[in-house]
């Protein structure tokens, strides 16, 4: 039983860890195209 709540929890974490590690790759494209576009 716990240990089907920490697998469960460390799913949760890895999907925000994902969702988070997205955004910032997101973030970091659009700046860089904002950047390039300014050039």
């Amino acid at each position: 039983m716990s240990r089907e709540t920490t697998s469960k929890a460390d799913v949760n974490f890895n999907a925000i860890s994902f969702l988070h590690h997205y955004k910032n790759i997101c973030s970091a494209f659009l700046l860089n195209r904002k950047l390039n576009s300014f050039l």
